[in-house]
């Protein structure tokens, strides 16, 4: 829960910046967003209250508005009191705190703010409490960076098995597909290979010829045999 700052110091209640902190205040306590902001604005410039800046910071972060860690740098700036600071850190360490929960920014931030509040106040339970909150909100980011990294992981080698298996498969098929072109093609049934003609051809033709050479012998008791 984060806290306003109403009162101011009656050596600067007649101040611009006071009566403009006074009607920011008192324009948001009736929902009028938009004016206190302005108001606030206005107020923050006045250096001589660090309350005019912590109030503009509360104010922004308390209606979702932007910089408001920087209007809190401001308050932080202006002032070297313990009590005082001890309250910007819980109000700026508290929407960080926030912001982290809603947007899933590391709480590293709010951490740091609210253990040097709870350091310049000591025992604080609000402060204590959103300091518990931040380191649980720590936990929780770390063990779900942790198993997000586990699954990465798996699915990485899941994804190298899947390629190998694939590469593995694809070679395979190759192979296949070079032994299949490597191989000769069986000659179909009842038709001769082109080479076995070739040499049955070439062994009639040689064999014809060593018939020419030779000298016909006549039939059995034809023409001159050894008794003539």
């Amino acid at each position: 829960m984060l806290t306003v700052l109403v009162a101011i110091g009656s050596l600067c209640g007649w101040a611009a910046g006071a009566r403009d902190n006074r009607a920011g205040l008192t324009a948001w306590k009736e929902g009028d967003t938009a004016k206190a902001l302005k108001r606030l604005e206005r107020a923050a410039r006045d250096t001589s209250d660090p309350r005019f800046s912590y109030n503009l910071g509360t104010v922004r972060a308390m209606a979702g508005a932007k910089n408001a860690d920087t209007a809190f740098a401001q308050a932080l700036e202006r002032t070297r009191n313990p009590a005082e600071r001890a309250k910007i850190l819980y109000n700026r360490g508290t929407d960080r705190l926030q912001s982290a929960q809603a947007g899933g920014a590391c709480p590293n931030p709010a951490i740091d703010d609210l253990r040097e509040s709870l350091k310049l106040r000591p025992g604080w339970k609000e402060a204590a409490r959103n300091l518990e909150l931040a380191l649980r909100l720590r936990k929780q980011q770390e063990d779900q960076k942790k198993q997000d990294d586990k699954d990465k992981k798996k699915d990485d080698k899941k994804d190298q098995k899947d390629q190998k298996n694939k590469e593995d498969k694809d070679d395979s098929k190759k192979e296949k597909d070079d032994k299949s072109a490597q191989k000769p093609s069986d000659p179909k049934p009842d038709q001769m290979d082109k080479n076995d003609a070739e040499r049955l051809m070439n062994a009639a033709q040689a064999k014809e010829n060593e018939n020419m050479k030779k000298p016909a012998m006549p039939a059995q008791g034809v023409g001159h045999g050894p008794d003539w």
